[in-house]
């Protein structure tokens, strides 16, 4: 590591973000507020794009302006309207960053040149959405750009308890707020952790238990509350902002305690939950993960050592009960799980070793320089050294991108000379 690097997990629900100095880590947390995450979302405000938090208190006010949840939309070329303007998705994931490296700015006293951005398992080789999200890096103001999948991210997080050893195969089990993920990954002693395959299910996240417990509500309601949410529009909008605040927090608070008692102010209802409800409204959910980890583990003869559960819905204890009971393998948890995958991947930024690489034997009448290059081949980023001037022995020259998305060096041999 030559510098400073912002390391961003750019989620369908929620955001996180990492600084690496050589100082060691920092995580940027959003202006005001004392949470390690943002809201993935963006809300128009004249000629002005709010992120974060800003953005969802706006949406109360005009929700034709808000969007969230667009990182699915990434690749889609229709434009997404929001008020009088509209975007294309990578626009959206282009506000979110500059709003996160601004004050990741803030924090390091000064620019910062590179990002490692998160992207899925499924992001593989030549998919046009790993472009999109190094473009909205490179739109933000970042010189070099890298991609790391998120599963492997997960692998370099502090787990609890011992660490998994170098060889041993790992049940990466994302659940997010959007999606589900699940990726085997081989731990490797060098740093580079394989993904030895991966699945998803698109319809399956913390959003889907959220709505089986807003039904629920909404049944406890009664036709009082269904009245309001379905008569005027500015009350709806408002009730409806209420009630989805209300379900995270039952929600939240039934993931540490056995019962749940809250309110909802507009309507006047009043709210009384056990944890035993909770569950039985959100197994179906919890289940269709478990349809996709036997789907992949069917199609990899491998057998991993654990389940490492990572993401904000591994929370609620339904979870960790349905991946061991099913699958029959022990379960393991990062130290942090809401944001495992960002403080993975920092870790991988630290750790991941030297990743530049000197020229190979060149033709001793002309002396040009070659590379190995880890995957074959890889895609300029920017030279180090510009043309016709000097550099020293061993000096770097180039920084190139892999097919794996990550960043590699390309340096001089050991003697100096004039590129």
């Amino acid at each position: 590591m030559t510098g400073p690097v912002l390391v961003v997990d750019f989620g369908t629900t929620t955001s996180s973000a990492v600084l690496v100095t050589a100082e060691g880590t920092q995580v940027v947390r959003e202006p005001g507020s004392d949470r390690d995450w943002w809201p993935s979302a963006v809300c128009v405000d004249g000629d002005d794009v709010l992120v974060g938090s800003p953005a969802e208190q706006l949406k109360r006010f005009d929700p034709a302006a808000y969007r969230a949840e667009f990182k699915p939309d990434l690749g889609e070329r229709e434009p997404i309207p929001l008020g009088e303007k509209s975007f294309l998705p990578q626009d959206l994931v282009a506000e979110v960053l500059a709003a996160v490296a601004a004050e990741a700015q803030q924090l390091n006293v000064g620019p910062i040149a590179h990002a490692v951005l998160m992207v899925p398992a499924s992001y593989g080789a030549g998919d046009p959405r790993r472009d999109l999200m190094i473009e909205a890096g490179e739109r933000v103001g970042f010189t070099e750009v890298e991609l790391l999948p998120e599963p492997v991210a997960a692998a370099f997080a502090p787990v609890r308890g011992e660490p998994f050893a170098p060889g041993e195969v790992v049940l990466v089990y994302d659940f997010g707020g959007g999606t589900f993920d699940a990726a085997l990954v081989e731990i490797a002693g060098d740093g580079r952790h394989r993904v030895l395959g991966h699945d998803a299910e698109a319809a399956c996240g913390g959003r889907d238990m959220d709505a089986a417990l807003r039904r629920r509500l909404r049944e406890l309601g009664g036709e009082q509350l269904t009245a309001l949410l379905t008569g005027d529009r500015a009350t709806a909008g408002h009730l409806a902002s209420e009630l989805g605040e209300l379900v995270r927090r039952v929600k939240h608070h039934l993931s540490d305690a056995a019962t749940a008692r809250d309110f909802l102010h507009a309507a006047g209802l009043r709210v009384t939950m056990e944890r035993t409800e909770l569950v039985e409204l959100c197994r179906p959910v919890a289940e269709q993960s478990i349809v996709c980890c036997r789907r992949l583990l069917a199609r990899h003869d491998v057998a991993p050592v654990a389940a490492l559960l990572v993401g904000g819905t591994c929370r609620m204890p339904l979870v960790a009960e349905t991946v061991e009971a099913a699958l029959g393998i022990p379960v393991r948890f990062a130290r942090e799980v809401s944001t495992a995958v960002v403080h993975g991947a920092a870790a991988w930024a630290e750790q991941s070793g030297d990743r530049s690489g000197p020229p190979v034997a060149a033709d001793p009448d002309e002396r040009p320089l070659r590379w190995d290059l880890p995957g074959g081949s890889g895609t300029l980023v920017r030279w180090l050294v510009e043309p016709r001037a000097d550099y020293a022995a061993g000096a770097p020259l180039a920084t190139v991108r892999l097919a794996d998305g990550t960043l590699y060096r390309l340096t001089a041999d050991d003697r100096p000379g004039t590129l």
